[in-house]
């Protein structure tokens, strides 16, 4: 029989991996597949380990902690067991003394030292905050009543720096609003407040001011105020003030040395608070008039300018707008609005004619100032006719006539009739004036500079 031999089969090998063929790039993906894998497992190995050992410690801690935790509650069982048994062997002598000694006695006890030091008083600090405090009951109630005690001092302590900070809080708010009110009042009053000093003595409350007046003259005020009464009273009033300013104020009825006597002192604030608008009132009318006739009074603005150093300009009291540092006394200013030579404006014409305005101030027996205009009229000899007596008769009366009648409004304009009178006609000062000025020296309306014969 025939036996047909057989070829041993040829290995099988492995294709080679062309680069750049499908089959390479598939197993290089693979490869950094696994090898990523291979990085993020042994990260998660790692995080495991860690968290096996921090439970490991925590597990160790918390059977520390309970050990330590049982060794000290049978430490405790143990000392009190102790205790109990030696206090219960301890006669009242005994536990009398031990209660009134030292921390350190009972520690002696608890350690088992020799019973003869029970009975040893300690020098040491007292644990008891009842001990030598007379009081009824234990101790424990005792140092309970003393704690509520000091507790309730803290609240009244509270209460009483609450009420402190309480009148602190109004004492500071009154004092804001009564400089407030001063500050009113003083720009009220013109009055310029530079120092102000306050004292107590036998006699009562002394009060010394000094500064000035809408900074026209310096003033000093002295006075004593007498609390004894049912209300304050001002007593020992010194006013120290210019001469030339007492005499004018002095005129002509010496009002001001009479309430300087009376120690009337809000009558003599009224005096000088009324005086400074009718001041104003007084130059500026002048002025205006000043403009509208030049060569009427010419001569005299120039003899006044020449008299007092200061031009003769219209001037307004002091406002609160005005700075501090531009607030210096001007006395020469206040010589010229105040002296008598400052009530009167002469226009005179070419001719020899002249009208005299006298505007005086005047106060009456409260201290108020009130206005008084006059017109005084002089024309020399040789210019008088009958036409000119017979008006010259009636001058004075229908000058005040026409200021009597003058319109209730600013000061400058005018001021209200004393009677009230619904029926009477009201055109302003000014007009008057002006209509006064062109009859006496026959200005037309329209050339109101220009000087006529008389």
């Amino acid at each position: 029989m025939s036996q047909t031999p057989t070829q041993t089969p040829s290995r099988r090998r492995a294709p080679v991996d062309t680069p750049g063929s499908v089959r390479s790039n598939t197993s290089t993906s693979d490869r950094s597949v696994l090898l990523e894998r291979t990085e993020e497992l042994e990260l998660e190995i790692d995080e495991l380990r860690r968290a096996i050992a921090a439970e490991r410690e925590r597990r160790r801690s918390t059977q520390r902690q309970l050990e330590k935790q049982r060794a000290t509650d049978a430490t405790r069982d143990e000392v009190r067991t102790t205790l109990l048994e030696k206090l219960r062997q301890m006669d009242d002598d005994a536990l009398t003394a031990l209660l009134g000694a030292s921390v350190h006695s009972l520690a002696r006890v608890i350690a088992g030292a020799d019973s003869a030091s029970w009975t040893a008083v300690d020098t040491g600090l007292v644990p008891s905050k009842s001990v030598g405090v007379e009081g009824t009951g234990s101790g424990a109630d005792i140092d309970r009543r003393i704690a509520l005690s000091q507790s309730a001092g803290v609240e009244n302590e509270l209460h009483r720096t609450r009420h402190v900070a309480s009148v602190n809080t109004w004492l500071l708010d009154r004092q804001r609003r009564s400089n407030a009110l001063v500050q009113s009042l003083a720009q009220f009053s013109y009055l310029d407040i530079d120092t102000l000093d306050q004292g107590s003595s036998g006699e009562g409350r002394s009060v010394h001011l000094a500064g000035s007046f809408a900074r026209l003259f310096p003033i000093d005020i002295r006075f004593v105020i007498d609390d004894s009464g049912s209300s304050p009273a001002v007593q020992r009033l010194a006013i120290d003030i210019p001469s030339w300013l007492s005499t004018t104020l002095n005129t002509p009825h010496t009002l001001f040395s009479r309430l300087v006597k009376r120690n009337d002192l809000p009558a003599i604030m009224l005096m000088l608070r009324t005086m400074v608008p009718l001041l104003a009132l007084r130059r500026n009318m002048f002025t205006s008039l000043m403009e509208s006739y030049t060569d009427l009074v010419r001569s005299h603005i120039r003899a006044w300018e020449s008299t007092h150093g200061v031009d003769f300009a219209p001037w307004y009291p002091p406002g609160t707008s005005r700075k501090r540092a531009s607030s210096r006394v001007d006395e020469t200013l206040g010589r010229s609005l105040i002296a008598a030579d400052a009530e009167t404006l002469v226009l005179q014409n070419t001719h020899g004619a002249s009208l005299t305005l006298r505007f005086r101030i005047v106060w009456n027996r409260y201290g108020h100032a009130v206005p008084q205009l006059d017109a005084e009229p002089n024309v020399p000899g040789k210019l008088m006719d009958e036409t000119a007596s017979a008006f010259l008769q009636q001058f004075g009366d229908e000058f005040k006539h026409l200021c009597k009648v003058a319109v209730q409004q600013d000061g400058i304009v005018g001021w209200g009739d004393e009677e009230q009178d619904q029926a009477v006609g009201r055109w302003g000062l000014m007009p008057a004036l002006h209509a006064t000025v062109a009859a006496f020296f026959r200005l037309a309306t329209d050339e109101a500079s220009d000087t006529g014969s008389d």
